[in-house]
């Protein structure tokens, strides 16, 4: 039985990439996103390349109503979703207290609210299919924080919180959820405001490439290769977190004074 894979995010960056190496693999793809210009044009050539099944949604995902609707019509056309990959979010670097209650708000509903709703329908769903995979694309900001990311780090910390909490519930139904926690990737993600470009030109030599971050994803759907609980890339980034937990003073002290880029 061909995979049914959810992608959010797949007008750009992660999303996109990952929406393409599920197509090599020879899955069927519901491609969810706001820009519908950019899922049309991927899926057509999805299409060509592939023969790939496609079914593309316009969803703001800040809607509690529209992310219903999204649901509803994935399962009316392909009455499943075997996989579910949370790319969609954003994230914006500045000081504390240049923050306004509705950035706040907005960065959570996009973030962190719409997934962990999305995650639930779709759960929902996977316990009548009695099986299914939650992967849910956080950061590694949500595991060491640094200065200028108080919002975005607040809603990773909460976004792996929130796939811990629900791995635990859905262990016994056959539904897997995986974390997935990357530093920086080369995606238009910092092309969001010029606080988040300034930071990207300080950390581009050791950014990710963004079709290796997209395979790391696709091992997990793949069906050849063990799913994971959580994964950390590059590796070094899941030592450093447990060391901070071990020694939290000299981590203070350590991203305080030297990692200090944004």
């Amino acid at each position: 039985m061909t995979k049914i894979v959810l992608i959010t995010g797949a007008s750009s960056g992660i999303g996109r990439q990952v929406a393409i190496k599920a197509a090599e693999q020879g899955f069927s793809l519901i491609l969810v996103a706001r820009r519908m210009d950019r899922l049309t044009e991927l899926a057509n050539q999805l299409f060509k390349m592939y023969q790939t099944n496609v079914l593309v949604i316009k969803c703001d995902l800040t809607d509690s109503a529209q992310i219903e609707r999204m649901v509803a019509k994935s399962i009316e056309r392909f009455q499943r979703i075997d996989v579910l990959i949370n790319c969609a979010g954003y994230g914006s670097f500045k000081s504390y207290d240049q923050f306004s209650y509705a950035d706040y708000e907005l960065m959570f509903k996009t973030n962190t609210l719409s997934m962990m709703y999305l995650s639930q329908l779709v759960a929902k769903q996977m316990e009548l299919q009695k099986a299914g995979h939650i992967i849910i694309i956080a950061s590694v900001a949500g595991k060491i924080a640094t200065k200028s990311s108080t919002a975005y780090s607040a809603t990773k910390f909460a976004m792996i919180g929130f796939a811990n909490a629900l791995r635990l519930e859905l262990a016994s139904k056959n539904i897997h959820v995986t974390t997935v926690n990357f530093g920086p990737v080369a995606t238009e993600f910092f092309e969001h405001d010029s606080d988040s470009k300034s930071y990207y030109n300080k950390v581009k030599l050791m950014a990710l490439d963004v079709d290796k971050a997209a395979q790391i994803i696709s091992d997990q759907i793949d069906g050849k290769h063990l799913i994971q609980r959580e994964i950390n890339s590059p590796a070094y980034f899941g030592i450093l977190s447990n060391l901070y937990q071990l020694f939290p003073r000299i981590g203070d002290s350590i991203t305080r004074h030297l990692v200090n880029l944004k």
